[in-house]
């Protein structure tokens, strides 16, 4: 009997644990992001699918947007959506990479229609930060941006840091409606 409480004592402990912290796990589970121990790994796309969730509404006029907004986009670029997924069956890092550059070259143009010398000022966050002053972009724009240049840091920085290829999909639809979004200021 003294036996079998040494062997169950801990793991009783953990369960009664659990148990008694089981709303405080929860809350904790539900903002967890990424989670690696040793050869365990585990990437949760709530960022990546927070922010095509925003991308899409944007495109479909249902977000608050204060920017000039001439017209009303078209439907998704199929076409620059398909790019993105097929690279990202192959390299998903490379995708984001990929899907990041496409947007970078967009949010460069619509600085230089608005007269935003972009050679001077080569930081994304600080064109972004430009154009959201000048009314271009409002905030929810521009934190949609941000958010997209974190993830590609991630991608481009942390060697570690594996992209399923669902996370990886999200991110190329948000990047390809972003892209959609920012046609209308190319106008």
């Amino acid at each position: 009997m003294c036996e079998i409480l040494l062997v169950i004592r801990w793991p009783l402990v953990v369960i009664i644990g659990m148990i008694i912290f089981r709303k405080a796990l929860n809350h904790i589970i539900k903002e967890l992001d990424y989670f690696k121990y040793r050869e365990f790994e585990a990437t949760f796309g709530k960022r990546v699918k927070s922010v095509e969730k925003e991308t899409e509404r944007l495109i479909h006029g249902e977000s608050n947007l204060q920017g000039r907004v001439i017209v009303k986009g078209p439907e998704p670029a199929s076409d620059l959506e398909e790019r993105f997924k097929k690279m990202a069956e192959v390299s998903p890092k490379g995708a984001i990479m990929d899907a990041w550059r496409e947007l970078e070259f967009d949010i460069n143009k619509i600085a230089e229609k608005n007269n935003i010398d972009t050679k001077k000022n080569k930081n994304i966050a600080g064109i972004t930060d430009q154009l959201t002053k000048i009314g271009v972009f409002d905030n929810s724009v521009q934190q949609m941006i941000d958010d997209m240049r974190q993830l590609r840091n991630q991608a481009a920085h942390e060697p570690e840091r594996n992209f399923t290829l669902a996370d990886t999909s999200s991110y190329c639809v948000s990047a390809s409606n972003l892209a959609i979004h920012f046609a209308k200021y190319l106008v």
